[in-house]
């Protein structure tokens, strides 16, 4: 009789606990947080998520369980990005954890990089990319893969009247312009044939 009293008693709380939060984006429950809410959305997390956002008015805290540590701050405002990524960088560090999983690709880069080291690699990269050679350079390896790669690619697909993924053709297009702009050379993956680079595939496995 006692073992049924009180599970009703753990009915009425999470049904008040449900009735007081029925007008919530998703409700923060006892013990599980909002996993439970997460998981019905699993399907369409990111237009979940960005409806979230919506209704919050750019911003909102996800509760994780108790015991765990999978709250989180999401927000799209743009004031908070700017603030977050450029204005106050410096006061988010990303942690040892992030720098675990990185480190293999970015090493101490500034991708990885905290506190002062983050801000004199901030420096030397912000300088760097205000140089006017810098500026010049991508501007004529931009107007070099488009003119060569990107519409000769398009103008023969069109005459073969045959369709084209577009994402595949952006994605190469990136690959050689950072390959072209950071290691010096250009391994034409950009090109109609579409040929497979296995390090063009081991850059997108990275990513």
């Amino acid at each position: 009789m006692l073992r049924l009293a009180f599970l009703f008693i753990i009915f009425l709380w999470l049904s008040f606990r449900w009735w007081r939060n029925r007008s919530s984006v998703i409700i923060n429950w006892p013990v599980v947080g909002m996993l439970p809410g997460l998981f019905l959305n699993s399907s369409r997390v990111h237009e979940f998520v960005t409806y979230m956002l919506q209704q919050c008015g750019g911003t909102f805290v996800f509760k994780g369980p108790w015991m765990g540590t999978l709250d989180a701050l999401l927000t799209s405002n743009p004031e908070n990005v700017h603030h977050i990524l450029r204005k106050k960088a410096f006061n988010y560090h990303k942690g040892v954890e992030f720098k675990e999983i990185f480190d293999e690709f970015f090493g101490d880069g500034i991708f990885c990089a905290d506190g002062d080291r983050w801000k004199t690699q901030r420096r030397t990269v912000h300088s760097f990319i205000k140089n006017s050679k810098f500026e010049e350079t991508v501007e004529r390896i931009i107007q070099r893969k488009v003119l060569q790669g990107i519409f000769v690619i398009l103008e023969h697909f069109s005459e073969q009247r045959k369709e084209v993924d577009m994402q595949e053709v952006l994605k190469r297009f990136m690959f050689d312009f950072i390959c072209l702009l950071m290691l010096g050379f250009d391994p034409n993956s950009l090109s109609i044939e579409f040929p497979q680079v296995p390090y063009k595939q081991a850059y997108y496995d990275m990513e």
